[in-house]
């Protein structure tokens, strides 16, 4: 698959919400800052992530990149262009 289509940086799925505003400047509530990206995924997500699995952060589209015991452990970010 396209690189690209994976996120143009990798990241581990136990950083903060609030990490990634600090670093790209999205916006995230309070609460949300404190969210983990695995726990992002299994809040928004109706489902098991699958490796390809997407969803919106702001600006930022944030990829399941690998997955171990039904969360993501590893996230790409695909930034604006």
């Amino acid at each position: 698959p396209d690189p690209h289509l994976l996120g143009d940086f990798t990241v581990s799925g136990e950083h903060t919400l609030g990490e990634l505003a600090e670093v790209y400047g999205v916006a995230v509530g309070d609460e949300q800052s404190k969210q983990t990206l695995a726990d992002y995924f299994d809040i928004h997500l109706d489902h098991a992530p699958k490796e390809g699995t997407t969803l919106e952060l702001d600006a930022i589209v944030l990829v399941a990149r690998s997955i171990s015991g039904g969360r993501v452990n590893v996230v790409g970010l695909r930034l604006p262009e």
